[in-house]
């Protein structure tokens, strides 16, 4: 009997999402302090604020497909925490081998210390702050669980209140998260209600993104002039960072995704499983230079902001084939450690056990009447 292939459409919106996440690190990596939207309006701005802004919702959307698959569940598999872990281990120790080979005046015992603490040292946020959220998901399940419809969805409005409408005025005090946990318990809401306001009109919530983008772009042409360029980077950051206007897009687009007809490709799954890699090689600090320090990759190997600042629309062509190509190599790197190194810890027994071990600690002993509690003990 064949064996079914799972259902692509969400793993290709992994993939857009990863897509979108490199298209904004190429922009701030290569210019700090998102120097491309200071000075003299031009065509590259446009460029700019069409398609190198929408990180962030790239990230929204990767924590929503992770939370739509886990708020029907009932405790997390530890496994999957020790296997990121070993995975980024792996590419930040590859990452100095290699670099000490091709580029050793790039390593001191300060970059050292930080790839060997990695994830503990926040190199890459995201990761750091997901595993975070994986670990305390089973508590987010037994919530969301315990909850009639009306006191999940009240709960909801006081949250919104609370975590993305705050962020228009201050980083909310749970920082990313606060977000994360948000987003889980929006996806739970919207899940166990499937013909939600948001379902409905998933449409109308895609302009909000153009909409966005065409405000930077007036505001550029028409406003800057008299209320200043701090203004314009102000209103920026309340448009594209993890607020709830950014929030009803990502939605739009899962739902717009979510909508199309089945997909079955081994293909699109095979690659979607890449993009944590995806992820780590390129946001590597070896890479990608230390905070407002001249990245490797964006400024050196791939001149982004020079291509930018010499003006005209070659930077567009020069900037979609750059990501492209970094992107393209990243799932070939990912890939081949899927099928090498991936493998040996991925099917290792002693780490399989060591991984049930830890669900009965943890994930399953939430959900655990207290007499099968005493049976297992």
């Amino acid at each position: 009997m064949q064996m079914k292939i799972r259902e692509s459409k969400f793993e290709l919106l992994r993939i857009f999402s990863m897509l979108m996440i490199i298209f904004q690190h190429a922009l701030e990596r290569s210019i700090p302090d998102w120097g491309m939207l200071k000075g003299a309006f031009s065509f590259n701005y446009c460029v700019v604020v069409l398609i190198g802004i929408w990180g962030q919702l790239g990230v929204m959307i990767f924590v929503m497909i992770s939370s739509w698959f886990m708020v029907d569940k009932q405790g997390i598999r530890m496994k999957k925490v020790i296997d990121l872990l070993l995975e980024v281990m792996t590419f930040c120790i590859g990452m100095l081998l290699i670099f000490s080979i091709v580029y050793p005046k790039s390593i001191n015992i300060k970059l050292i210390v930080k790839e060997l603490a990695t994830p503990a040292y926040k190199q890459y946020w995201f990761i750091t702050t997901f595993l975070a959220f994986y670990l305390i998901m089973p508590l987010l399940q037994k919530l969301v669980s315990s909850l009639s419809n009306i006191a999940l969805r009240n709960t909801c409005i006081v949250l919104t209140l609370l975590i993305p409408i705050y962020n228009y005025l201050f980083v909310n005090v749970g920082d990313t998260l606060a977000d994360f946990s948000y987003i889980f318990i929006m996806t739970a809401y919207l899940k166990r209600n499937p013909d939600n306001w948001f379902k409905r009109n998933h449409r109308m919530l895609l302009l909000i993104l153009p909409l966005i983008s065409v405000s930077l772009i007036l505001f550029k042409l028409f406003a800057e002039h008299y209320l200043g360029e701090a203004l314009l980077l102000r209103m920026f950051t309340m448009l594209r960072g993890r607020t709830f206007l950014l929030f009803l897009g990502c939605v739009g687009i899962f739902y717009t995704f979510e909508n199309m007809k089945s997909i079955h490709s081994s293909g699109i799954n095979l690659i979607g499983s890449t993009m944590f890699g995806v992820y780590l090689i390129h946001e590597n600090i070896l890479l990608r230079g230390e905070t407002n320090g001249a990245s490797l990759l964006w400024n050196k190997l791939i001149p982004i902001g020079q291509s930018f600042k010499s003006g005209g629309v070659m930077f567009s062509v020069h900037y979609i084939i750059s990501v492209l190509a970094i992107f393209g190599i990243c799932i070939l790197i990912k890939l081949l450690h899927k099928f090498t190194i991936e493998k040996i810890y991925t099917t290792n027994q002693g780490l399989i056990q060591l991984g049930n071990k830890l669900d009965l600690f943890y994930g399953k002993r939430l959900w655990m009447t207290h007499e099968n509690e005493k049976k297992n003990d």
